[in-house]
């Protein structure tokens, strides 16, 4: 990773930023092949994943500051270009059967044989424009970009190659007004365009994601007081949502998702030492359009109804200076395991500890 920034001028400014990763990630399990008997015998099989990822990311712009008026700007203008490579093998075997009742492990698994041998490429570029405005007390974003994307599959059991093309512009605005008792309400609206990699169980390559957004919210700052405050309320539209399928360890993209939600967060100092962090999410998710007609209208998979975190963290004087004590907790409400709603996950709560 590696970034660059020269001011030209006291008002333009030049950055650029260069990433470059890799993921290799080795699997191998054993699982579910059909559902349980009803005398208690679970098939299964076992599975191998091998898949090596590289990634690569560049982007670069110019801002420049001036004003017309009472209005100040900061303007943004640049591009960026992702380069994504994944090289995946999913492999079945036999795997012994297991009776729950009386479960007795181990034995021998295999031979395997291949079900995905996939190499996908994703290139993708994009330039984009913003304008951040001040003028009195109003604050307000406006901006836009577009993409361009590419994505090769090679399916090397098969022996066929593919190619997917797409392209689209994608908008942003918000408004924010700063009272001067520290309250600020706000608005914005946002679509986003998100290339989505991997393929599907028949070795297609998946679409992109798209998304809208609405949100209102109030932020509050208190005059005095180390502190923030804020609620918001969004209405999230996606389609081509990634979702588990029904073949194991893959997924299928469902043709749109509504998720609904309030937000509240609290943060502050409560002392010189002592800093508090408190979230909580109401979520109402909701499948609103899918090819299977059974579906619309269940929540999708995996998604609570409601999450929180409570965050405390102390810092120490003296002799101690610089060491912190943190502790938390989080909560995730209950959440289904398949489309139809019937399998359920209880609530669970996590304790963090940092040091």
């Amino acid at each position: 990773k590696a970034g660059l920034e020269h001011g030209f001028t006291p008002n333009l400014t030049l950055r650029s930023k260069l990433r470059y990763a890799t993921v290799d990630a080795d699997m191998l399990g054993i699982q579910m092949a059909a559902p349980l008997t009803a005398t208690g015998e679970l098939y299964r099989a076992a599975v191998q994943s091998d898949e090596e990822v590289a990634a690569f990311a560049w982007d670069t712009n110019l801002q420049y500051d001036l004003s017309t008026g009472a209005v100040a700007h900061e303007i943004l203008l640049g591009a960026d270009v992702n380069w994504n490579r994944s090289d995946w093998e999913y492999n079945f075997g036999a795997a012994p059967t297991l009776d729950v009742t009386n479960p007795v492990y181990g034995g021998a698994i295999g031979p395997f044989a291949p079900y995905v041998d996939s190499l996908q490429t994703t290139r993708q570029a994009g330039i984009y424009l913003s304008d951040q405005l001040a003028f009195g007390n109003f604050r307000a974003v406006l901006g836009g970009r577009h993409d361009w994307v590419e994505t090769e599959s090679e399916d090397r059991i098969g022996g066929a190659t593919t190619t997917q093309d797409s392209e689209a512009t994608t908008y942003r605005a918000a408004l924010l007004y700063h009272f001067d008792s520290g309250v600020a309400p706000y608005l914005s609206y946002a679509t986003s365009f998100q290339p989505t990699i991997g393929v599907d169980a028949a070795g297609n390559a998946f679409v992109p994601t798209e998304a809208e957004q609405w949100e209102v919210g109030i932020k509050y700052q208190p005059p005095g007081l180390d502190a923030l405050f804020t609620f918001a309320a969004f209405d999230i539209r996606q389609e081509n949502v990634l979702t588990p399928g029904s073949v194991p360890g893959f997924s299928v993209q469902t043709g749109e998702i509504r998720s609904r939600g309030l937000e509240f967060e609290a943060r502050g100092q409560l002392t010189a030492n002592l800093e508090v962090i408190g979230a909580l999410t109401l979520l109402d998710t909701k499948v609103t359009q899918s090819t299977n007609a059974a579906i619309i209208g269940n929540r999708p998979q995996a998604v609570p109804d409601h999450f929180g975190s409570l965050w405390l963290m102390y810092g120490f004087d003296g002799g101690l200076s610089g060491l912190e004590l943190g502790g938390g907790v989080r909560f995730v409400g209950a959440s289904f395991g398949d489309d139809a709603n019937t399998v359920q996950s209880d609530a669970y709560t996590l304790v963090d500890l940092a040091l």
